[in-house]
């Protein structure tokens, strides 16, 4: 979007009724300095009074008289009946916003200059209407206090210009503030001030963005004041970043504000706070940037905040316009007592909600509250090691510990892990571990599979062996004799020997613990002994 600011000679006088002159008004054009505006050379173009042809200004919001070296800014109303090229919608955060119509820009005339300004602007939306905002400020050095000037103000889509709105404006003849005096004076009590630019503001769906700003029209220096900013970002949290900058001004201030939620939807971030008490800048009216900024770093887009700086009236109003709060004037000074929120709970953030007094007692980032008790991210359930805090899913209620190994306390299974909020585990395997025993079960007690034994003597092994205690043996397996002896009482054999008794060890296939006998299938026996 464009903004176009014309001024024609033949409409002011000065104080000596001498009629401002080109150069008058050039110089004024000159001195205009708007973010991101460019001067441009010759008269603007000609308008379209067309509002479905052309984006036409309804309605301009800015002051009207200006200081040099003051900042400043402007919101102009788009006339509804321009939709510029219909684009589709879009969704960012919880908010369906419409894309803006097709304005580009904005054209400045000083009249009777020949020259203008023009201003590229992003249009932002307050209730159902659109609204472009600039931010400017009037040189230090422009020496044009006390003159008076009609500025026109128009919309740019493409190259077709709308009609031109009048803004009449005075130059006064209070002396600015130097830069420096600004930043080190202006900054609100209770941020944190950075020198240097403010970082940038976008419109996008990872950005909070601020829908209305609800603030004092007046300020005093040192007295406090509350800011509300409407907003349907969801913090996931009690506290959020509100950033301050003044236009055109090297400096800017970061306050933690505190999140409720709204009573038609969404969320309010509140900032009580304090103009600096040796700000002496009385009769400006200051124009603030505000934009609000998410944990993770993403800023939204500038709102503008104006407030008149006034002196403190002999009768102290200390009214803060804060619910939370009580006020009394103390020796002639303004005191605050903040009502007290706290639950006695030590995972909370207990604010006060500054519209209606309620307390909120909300649980802290990376904590749980369950059932009264608090939990670090991560701790498990102590009765279920499967639940667990997990403040991103769920601060009031245990979620579930997928994937985590745990005991079921079950000896017949194995592999357990968690699952939908409940231990389990894979049935231990007791299949046959070989063709001489059989299928078997698990003993609840002690773990173990429990297989029972084929018949001894079945062949095995594509009849190469033979079942013994649930191995398979070879047939020609040689058995070590474990200390032969001789028969006591004698004997013969029918060969006419002496009868030896032979004892054989069990073999090493078969469980030491068994004492069952087996057959020993073998077509001759070998005798070696020492003797």
């Amino acid at each position: 979007m464009l903004f176009v600011l014309l001024v024609n000679p033949a409409c002011f006088e000065d104080g000596d009724s001498e009629k401002i002159s080109t150069a008058l008004s050039n110089r004024l054009t000159s001195a205009l300095n708007f973010e991101g505006g460019e001067l441009k050379e010759g008269e603007p173009p000609e308008s379209n009074d067309d509002p479905q042809e052309a984006p036409q200004v309804d309605e301009v919001r800015t002051l009207t008289r200006l200081i040099p070296g003051q900042p400043f800014s402007a919101q102009l109303r788009l006339n509804e009946e321009f939709t510029g090229n219909g684009k589709k919608k879009r969704v960012v955060r919880k908010l369906l916003l419409e894309v803006p119509p097709d304005v580009d820009a904005v054209l400045i005339w000083v009249v009777g200059s020949d020259s203008y300004i023009e201003v590229p602007v992003d249009l932002f939306k307050e209730e159902d209407r659109w609204w472009a905002e600039l931010f400017g400020r009037l040189n230090a050095d422009v020496e044009l206090q006390g003159k008076k000037f009609k500025v026109k103000f128009a919309f740019k889509s493409g190259d077709i210009v709308g009609k031109f709105y009048d803004w009449n404006l005075d130059v006064t003849e209070d002396p600015p503030l130097e830069e420096e005096e600004i930043v080190e004076t202006s900054s609100i009590v209770g941020g944190e001030f950075f020198i240097g630019n403010e970082p940038d503001g976008v419109l996008d769906e990872a950005s909070p963005q601020i829908e209305h700003i609800e603030g004092p029209e007046q300020l005093v220096s040192g007295k406090g004041f509350t800011l509300l900013l409407s907003t349907d970002f969801d913090f996931g949290t009690n506290v959020a970043d509100v950033v301050f900058s003044i236009p055109l001004v090297s400096g800017y201030t970061i306050v933690p504000g505190d999140v409720f939620p709204a009573d038609d939807g969404g969320y309010i971030v509140s900032v009580t706070n304090t103009l600096t008490a040796d700000f002496t800048a009385t009769g400006w009216v200051m124009t603030f940037m505000v934009a609000l900024r998410s944990s993770e770093g993403n800023v939204g887009k500038y709102r503008a905040w104006s407030a008149e700086i006034i002196e403190e009236e002999e009768t102290i109003d200390c009214d803060d316009d804060n619910a939370c709060t009580t006020d009394t004037v103390v020796d002639g000074k303004c005191q605050y007592t903040t009502k007290n929120c706290s639950d006695n709970i030590s995972c909370t953030d207990d604010q006060c909600n500054p519209t209606n007094a309620q307390c909120t007692n909300r649980p802290a980032r990376e904590f749980c509250l369950i059932s009264g008790k608090c939990y670090a991210q991560g701790d498990e359930n102590p009765n279920n090691g499967c639940l667990f805090c997990n403040w991103k899913n769920d601060q009031e209620s245990w979620s579930d510990n997928d994937g985590a190994t745990c005991d079921d306390d079950d000896l017949c299974t194995e592999s357990d892990q968690c699952k939908a909020g409940a231990c389990s585990g894979q049935s231990k395997d007791c299949s046959a571990p070989n063709e001489c025993q059989l299928d078997g079960t698990c003993n609840a007690s002690t773990g173990a599979c429990e297989n029972a034994f084929v018949e001894n003597g079945q062949s095995c092994d594509n009849d190469t062996g033979t079942c013994q205690a649930g191995q398979c043996l070879p047939n020609d397996t040689t058995l070590k004799v474990n200390n032969p002896s001789f028969i006591s009482g004698g004997g013969t054999s029918k060969a006419g020997g002496k009868m030896l008794r032979i004892t054989f060890p069990a073999p090493a296939v078969v469980a030491p613990s068994t004492s069952e006998n087996f057959t020993l299938k073998t077509e001759k026996v070998i005798l070696q002994t020492s003797e």
